[in-house]
Protein backbone atom coordinates (compact mmCIF):
# COMPACT_ATOMS: atom_id res chain seq x y z
CA UNK A 1 0.00 0.00 0.00
CA UNK A 2 1.28 3.12 -0.38
CA UNK A 3 1.78 5.91 2.26
CA UNK A 4 -1.22 7.63 0.87
CA UNK A 5 -3.31 5.08 1.50
CA UNK A 6 -2.21 4.16 4.41
CA UNK A 7 -2.53 7.88 5.28
CA UNK A 8 -5.93 8.24 4.40
CA UNK A 9 -7.42 4.58 6.63
CA UNK A 10 -5.17 5.97 9.76
CA UNK A 11 -7.73 9.37 9.05
CA UNK A 12 -11.26 7.75 8.92
CA UNK A 13 -10.14 5.45 11.96
CA UNK A 14 -9.22 8.37 14.01
CA UNK A 15 -12.25 10.53 12.63
CA UNK A 16 -14.83 7.69 12.98
CA UNK A 17 -13.52 6.26 16.01
CA UNK A 18 -13.32 2.99 13.92
CA UNK A 19 -10.23 0.32 14.90
CA UNK A 20 -7.93 -0.85 12.66
CA UNK A 21 -5.97 -3.81 11.93
CA UNK A 22 -2.23 -2.93 10.75
CA UNK A 23 -0.20 -5.81 9.16
CA UNK A 24 3.03 -4.32 9.96
CA UNK A 25 6.56 -5.53 7.59
CA UNK A 26 8.94 -6.91 10.41
CA UNK A 27 6.39 -8.22 12.63
CA UNK A 28 4.08 -11.75 12.19
CA UNK A 29 1.11 -10.91 14.17
CA UNK A 30 -1.06 -8.07 13.34
CA UNK A 31 -1.54 -5.09 15.22
CA UNK A 32 -5.39 -4.50 16.34
CA UNK A 33 -6.53 -0.94 17.67
CA UNK A 34 -7.63 2.39 17.82
CA UNK A 35 -5.52 5.31 16.49
CA UNK A 36 -4.81 7.77 19.01
CA UNK A 37 -3.02 10.57 17.24
CA UNK A 38 0.59 10.78 15.62
CA UNK A 39 3.58 11.53 17.53
CA UNK A 40 5.07 13.28 15.00
CA UNK A 41 5.10 12.95 10.91
CA UNK A 42 5.89 9.62 10.48
CA UNK A 43 4.69 7.84 13.67
CA UNK A 44 1.49 7.36 14.97
CA UNK A 45 0.33 5.47 18.12
CA UNK A 46 -2.31 2.49 18.04
CA UNK A 47 -3.54 1.66 21.30
CA UNK A 48 -0.45 2.73 22.82
CA UNK A 49 1.64 1.20 20.44
CA UNK A 50 3.95 3.57 18.56
CA UNK A 51 4.23 2.74 15.03
CA UNK A 52 6.80 4.08 11.76
CA UNK A 53 4.20 4.81 8.67
CA UNK A 54 7.34 3.08 6.44
CA UNK A 55 6.67 -0.04 8.97
CA UNK A 56 3.13 -0.73 7.70
CA UNK A 57 2.57 -3.34 5.17
CA UNK A 58 -1.41 -3.29 5.14
CA UNK A 59 -4.03 -1.61 7.02
CA UNK A 60 -7.65 -1.91 6.59
CA UNK A 61 -10.40 -0.55 8.99
CA UNK A 62 -12.78 -3.04 11.27
CA UNK A 63 -16.26 -2.17 11.08
CA UNK A 64 -19.07 -4.26 13.21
Amino acid sequence: MSEAEISKILLQSFSNYYPVSIQLKNLAEDIKGFVEGYSNENMVTISGTAVHLNDINHIELIKS
